[in-house]
């Protein structure tokens, strides 16, 4: 219930007329949209081979990832409820190959 309830409340926020500009990914299996506000994120993913959906809500600090997932759906793909993620800076490795002339 409180799954449902959440996946509508932001479907509508990322339908709204308000919103500017969002990102859209479409392969074989599932469409993503993505929309952005400064550090928070909305996200719709829909699995067109499996029955699954899901929304979450994303706060980016830094290298921090914090948000929430609703799923709906009988084959999840992501785990509904909190996440957290932490991303930590690639180090810049040199090209072992720039000194081949081919």
């Amino acid at each position: 219930m409180l799954n449902r309830l959440i996946f509508n409340l932001l479907t509508r926020l990322m339908a709204g007329s308000w919103v500017q500009a969002c990102e859209v990914q479409c392969d074989a299996y599932e469409d993503c949209v993505t929309i952005f506000f400064g550090p928070i994120r909305l996200e719709q993913h829909e699995c067109f081979v499996l029955d699954h959906q899901d929304v979450a809500v994303t706060l980016q600090l830094g290298g921090l990832a914090v948000g929430y997932r609703a799923v709906l759906g009988e084959e999840p793909i992501r785990k509904a409820g909190c996440f957290a993620h932490w991303h930590r800076a690639s180090r810049h490795l040199p090209q072992s190959g720039a000194d081949i002339p081919f």
